[in-house]
């Protein structure tokens, strides 16, 4: 999404923005779906998730899909958005379908949502939004996270994105408590049919495990394909995945944390050199001064002794006057040292 506009446009739309959709769904409420219709995804659908399966889909935007998909059978399917502008808009459109559900919600923090609640998550195109956004990454895990955590055992999550294997599977990599196949789809193409309507349908290539390298490294190399990843949360997770897993669910809050603190230590760090300077220049002040008045004294005693040979006691003093100076001198640097020390 966001890469292909890059080349095209001199400023990229803000995806990753609230604003940005609100101001586009209120100038554009018309019906549009992110890569695949629903004619293309069937066949992925009709696999994935059965019919009385409790489903969920991100990032809803104004799609059809889900319309199309209660209308093939499907009973029962939440959908999310967090534009309240285009949930008022889809809640109206459908306000017929009791099998569909609009509610204004965040992915990357669903809190509404209890642990393992659905039988699968949908997303077409939310998580490439995202990664258009700032601090993307940590916006793309916790998304991800949240989406593992809401399945139940044994339940998927379909991704539907441009984003090849290379570019997609470190981010599902980080839940190690499912596993990934992955689909590659053509762009959409008219597949013609004896006494029927001609229908709009990718050619789809797959589904290939994850864990086959060459494979993904194969898709990673194709032009003009979308992909779709199956991910399902496993039955069983062994005890270092768990632990990983407990690890993960804190990460983003910790990572938050530790940006507060550092701009907290920043902020502590600038005023303490703030001050340490201020410091030093009174000092400075104050040591200038006081050379200034041993110098003043060591001329007015030069002018007041003998030119050839001052008296011993003139002398004395005034080599005691000079070691003070010296001494401050000393005393200065050593301060200056002090504190320019990081």
């Amino acid at each position: 999404m966001c890469e292909e506009y890059v080349v095209k446009r001199t400023t990229m739309p803000q995806y990753g923005e609230c604003e940005y959709w609100d101001e586009r769904y209120s100038r554009e409420p018309a019906a549009f779906d992110w890569y695949q219709g629903f004619a293309g995804l069937y066949a992925i659908l009709r696999h994935v998730f059965p019919m009385d399966s409790r489903l969920l889909q991100v990032g809803v935007g104004s799609s059809r899909l889900q319309e199309e998909m209660v209308r093939a059978g499907w009973r029962y399917i939440v959908n999310i958005d967090y534009s309240k502008v285009v949930i008022s808009h889809m809640s109206e459109l459908h306000k017929g379908m009791e099998q569909l559900r609009y509610l204004v919600a965040d992915v990357r923090n669903m809190p509404q949502f209890p642990d393992s609640s659905f039988d699968g998550v949908m997303d077409k195109g939310t998580l490439d939004a995202i990664l258009c956004g700032e601090r993307s990454g940590q916006h793309a895990s916790a998304m991800i996270r949240e989406c593992y955590r809401v399945l139940k055992p044994g339940a998927s999550l379909m991704l539907v994105t441009y984003g090849d294997p290379s570019s997609r599977l470190p981010y599902l990599a980080e839940v190690v408590g499912w596993d990934v196949t992955v689909y590659a789809l053509t762009k959409q193409e008219v597949v013609e049919a004896e006494d029927a309507e001609p229908v709009v349908r990718p050619l789809i290539k797959g589904p290939y495990p994850a864990s086959n390298l060459d494979c993904m490294d194969a898709l990673s190399g194709l032009e003009g394909m979308h992909f779709v990843y199956i991910c399902q949360k496993r039955e069983v997770i062994a005890d270092e995945e768990f632990l990983m897993l407990q690890q993960q669910g804190t990460s983003a809050g910790l990572e938050e944390q530790r940006q507060q603190q550092q701009q907290g230590t920043e902020g502590q760090e600038s005023q303490e050199i703030q001050g340490a300077q201020e410091q030093l220049k009174g000092q400075r002040k104050q040591q200038t001064a006081e050379e200034q008045l041993l110098l003043e004294k060591l001329e007015l005693h030069k002018r007041q002794g003998s030119p050839t040979s001052p008296p011993r006691r003139q002398r004395q003093a005034d080599e005691g006057e000079a070691e003070q100076l010296r001494e401050l001198q000393d005393q200065q640097q050593h301060r200056r040292d002090g504190l320019l020390q990081p």
